[in-house]
């Protein structure tokens, strides 16, 4: 889950509709969490950038009329492509069988890990819950999980791996994710245009800068820019900044 700097209230000012349809998405997986825990087990990864705009008191209370957000951060702590457009479990189920069935040997057990934005195209953004990837795809799995009609169950990694250790070792080949115009096998995507590699030799540039200053004597007032420096060149390190070369890379160039 991530949004970047600032985009939480931008929305909220811009593009009212689109900011409710994103809150419900942090939302609703910390709520089905907590109705599933006796079945499900998923992995929810905030970015900081994101996190720092939940924690901002002017965003706390311009969503509360959505969603709660400290008490849905509190929920939190306490406890591939299909999906982007949708699915339901018997087609899932019968995928995962496909999958395995070539290799399938009687009482083994197979790993099958799937995973999404959480937060991007209609399929999560839905504000009809029931039509949308927790009303009409997770919870009715989990209900065959817990009726105990589907032939698969929910794991961490951590447990399988606990009764399940590596035996053998395996090569991942460099790669980014995939989009129209290629499979992401030799990272073009973020290549960048000339001004895009331009703008990040002049970020390297200033973070170099930032880490010489640090190494001088430090005035009060020196420490209070060196960390607003720090924060600045933090923002302009995400991705959204330069990957968008023509919705946030003005932004990261008036930064």
């Amino acid at each position: 889950m991530h949004q970047p700097p600032g985009n939480l209230d931008f929305l909220f000012e811009g593009n009212n509709w689109e900011a409710q349809q994103i809150i419900c998405c942090y939302e609703r997986a910390a709520r089905y969490a907590h109705k599933y825990k006796d079945v499900a087990k998923f992995h929810v990864g905030f970015s900081g950038i994101l996190l720092e705009q939940f924690k901002d008191k002017n965003i706390i209370e311009k969503y509360r009329q959505f969603v709660d957000i400290p008490a849905m951060i509190e929920n939190y702590r306490r406890a591939s492509n299909a999906q982007e457009s949708g699915l339901n479990p018997e087609w899932f189920l019968n995928e995962v069988n496909y999958k395995i069935k070539e290799c399938s040997q009687e009482g083994q057990d197979y790993l099958v890990t799937t995973w999404s934005d959480g937060e991007n195209g209609g399929w999560f953004r839905q504000r009809d819950e029931m039509a949308g990837f927790f009303g009409y795809f997770f919870a009715p799995l989990l209900e065959k999980i817990k009726a105990k009609t589907a032939p698969i169950y929910m794991t961490k990694l951590s447990d399988f791996l606990k009764t399940h250790p590596a035996r053998e070792e395996t090569t991942v080949r460099a790669g980014a994710w995939n989009v129209g115009s290629t499979s992401g096998y030799d990272f073009s995507q973020w290549n960048g245009s000339e001004s895009q590699r331009r703008a990040i030799q002049e970020l390297f540039k200033t973070s170099q800068r930032y880490w010489d200053f640090k190494k001088e004597k430090e005035t009060k007032e020196k420490l209070q820019r060196l960390e607003r420096a720090h924060q600045l060149i933090l923002d302009a390190e995400t991705s959204c900044y330069l990957f968008g070369e023509r919705t946030g890379f003005p932004e990261f160039m008036k930064n």
